[in-house]
């Protein structure tokens, strides 16, 4: 009887937990285990490492407690090629290429400390543009970068998990003299241009091509001071033209509501409203019908004119039918002058 034969090392792929050769990732005995990424080792974590800050990462780090700066910009070669590595926990980002910039506020000074305790001087700070080659949107975060539509910005591409050392490696070309167009939002513009259309019916024109040339509509904030004014049916009332009343029953309003969906215990379902405009005191009166409004009035008008010593001077409605009759005009024949003007 012969021993079993151990598989030579060598004779399998590198198994992607701990890269040897001898076994399969399956039969790995790290496999499961956390792996610390100070030291590389599997069975701890980092904070239980033991070499911990035996290790430092050549990284660079801004002389301010709030802000740390991981890594730089490096291999700039005279064609204009550049490496960025662009990390995820970074809060900024360093260059020494001054024209690599968009926008550069040159009056931000502060220094760097680097890995090797060596004090360099920030000259500035400011943005960089990046083209991309087919117009995507590129989000670093977490331990990948995501990648989306440039139209339909939630729709997810793509989505690249990081290579090593927990950043980005890209590639760049300065393009020197390249002009940058700013995409300037035209759903104004086609708002006018179409007679001040509603931007719902914009979207729907431009989403079932019913039109050339129409580009994507975007959500707007404020409103069209032409659709306001154009939408206004009536002018305002003149302001200053109102007057009040010096005296009790100089000037009362009156208005009808109803029909109610619901009648009272004695079915009616109107009401007419008496409101005195000096002292604000308010009279109601239930009604069945509308043709009850002249018959209520009198009843009103005696009530009033016998409790306070004083007479109705005007009636102010909203010119409804129930007021503009021929049982009112005769009424007015004794001196009693109706307002038709509801200014409430």
């Amino acid at each position: 009887m012969g021993d079993k034969k151990k598989p030579s090392r060598g004779k399998y792929m590198p198994c992607r937990i701990c890269k040897r050769t001898n076994h399969l990732e399956k039969d790995c005995y790290f496999r499961g285990k956390p792996q610390c990424r100070n030291c590389k080792k599997f069975g701890h974590v980092e904070k239980d490492c033991r070499l911990k800050g035996n290790h430092l990462a050549n990284c660079i780090k801004e002389n301010h407690s709030s802000d740390q700066l991981f890594y730089t910009c490096n291999s700039v070669a005279e064609t204009g090629d550049a490496t960025w590595y662009i990390d995820s926990a970074a809060s900024n980002h360093m260059t020494y290429n001054k024209g690599a910039f968009q926008k550069l506020d040159e009056s931000f000074k502060t220094n760097v400390k680097l890995g090797d305790n060596h004090i360099v001087k920030v000259e500035g700070k400011g943005s960089v543009a990046i083209n991309t080659r087919k117009g995507y949107t590129l989000q670093f975060g977490g331990d990948s970068c995501t990648i989306y539509d440039n139209k339909d910005k939630t729709l997810i591409i793509a989505k690249v998990r990081m290579k090593e050392h927990r950043c980005f490696p890209i590639q760049l070309q300065y393009l020197g003299g390249t002009a940058m167009k700013a995409q300037e939002d035209q759903s104004w513009l086609w708002h006018r241009r179409l007679g001040h259309f509603n931007f719902q019916g914009l979207k729907i024109l431009h989403q079932k091509k019913m039109m050339t040339d129409l580009p994507q509509i975007q959500a707007v904030e404020g409103a069209c001071e032409a659709c306001l004014q154009g939408k206004q049916h009536k002018r305002p009332f003149p302001s200053g033209t109102s007057w009040r009343a010096k005296a009790v029953l100089e000037l009362i309003h009156t208005d009808v509501c109803g029909p109610m969906r619901t009648p009272s215990h004695e079915q009616n379902r109107y009401f007419i409203l008496f409101i005195d405009d000096y002292s604000r005191m308010t009279w109601v009166y239930f009604m069945r019908e509308k043709s009850e409004v002249f018959k209520i009035f009198k009843k009103f008008k005696n009530l009033v004119e016998k409790q306070s010593g004083q007479r109705i001077k005007v009636l102010r409605s909203d010119r409804g039918k129930e007021y503009n009759n021929s049982e009112f005009d005769k009424f007015c024949e004794r001196g009693y002058r109706p307002s038709n003007y509801c200014q409430l």
